[in-house]
């Protein structure tokens, strides 16, 4: 599995996904790699990958190598037309790879095994926040932009869901059984009031610490007291990409010091 961020600020916007790889099969659950790449730089915009890690043999960086590679300009400036190609050129290899093993898949029944964000500014200067799910392809209900501000997290996002609301409301609405209204309303006065980031810099600092605290949180857990024996699935190195409005540049979460050092006391 894979968390992925995607954050909106007035100066830009913020993708950001750790990089382990994971594999699971039957009863059989092992980390195969803490070098994966999930977010992307396409001609002057960006995509962050959850879900699945292969198409066939290719890897999912693999298949954006070879979108990126026959992206014309136009396409890449603008992010309407960039959304469109990218939906098409996936949804033809996840289906070019059922048809090699004699296979269908439906989405309504079995779910969307790729969901990539994909950000970047149209010919307006906005800048846009859309999730792509594949196959389909299909553009996901959500989306944010700069004017309007907002955040999304895919993948694997029981820790945020439960650090920022009080409650894993995903989980619960698998669940057959349904709260009685006054509870639910009771624990949806358990969200944080989230202050928007301001700055392109508060923006990778969140979806940093959103990200973190999920690898952290899987490090020093074993799943819930309902569901032990968890995976973690999150971890190694995370990658941060900001999207503004002339470019695209890999960014490092911030190194400020809250605190200031406090002399060394003689003994």
């Amino acid at each position: 599995m894979t968390i992925t961020v995607g954050v909106t600020t007035p100066d830009g916007l913020v993708l950001a996904a750790e990089s382990r790889t994971t594999f699971a099969e039957n009863e059989r659950h092992r980390i195969v790699s803490d070098s994966a790449q999930k977010v992307f730089q396409v001609g002057h915009m960006g995509v962050a990958a959850s879900g699945d890690a292969l198409i066939g043999a290719d890897t999912v960086a693999g298949t954006m190598d070879r979108f990126a590679a026959q992206l014309d300009d136009k396409t890449a400036r603008d992010f309407d037309r960039l959304l469109d190609a990218l939906g098409r050129f996936f949804d033809r290899a996840f289906d070019a790879n059922m048809a090699t093993r004699n296979e269908t898949w439906d989405p309504e029944t079995q779910g969307y095994p790729i969901n990539l964000l994909v950000a970047g500014y149209d010919d307006e200067g906005v800048g846009h926040l859309k999730e792509l799910l594949i196959p389909g392809p299909k553009i996901g209900d959500f989306a944010a932009d700069t004017r309007t501000g907002g955040s999304m997290w895919r993948g694997q996002t029981d820790v945020v869901g439960r650090l920022l609301n009080g409650v894993d409301w995903a989980h619960l609405r698998t669940t057959e059984e349904l709260l009685p209204p006054e509870v639910t309303k009771r624990l949806e006065g358990l969200s944080y009031d989230m202050l928007p980031p301001l700055t392109v810099e508060d923006a990778v600092d969140y979806a940093t610490f959103l990200i973190r605290t999920t690898i952290d949180m899987q490090r020093f857990s074993d799943g819930t007291v309902a569901s032990p024996g968890l995976l973690p699935a999150c971890g190694g190195p995370i990658h941060v990409l900001v999207i503004e409005r002339d470019s695209a540049r890999w960014a490092t979460p911030s190194t400020r010091e809250h605190w200031s050092a406090a002399p060394a006391r003689p003994w």
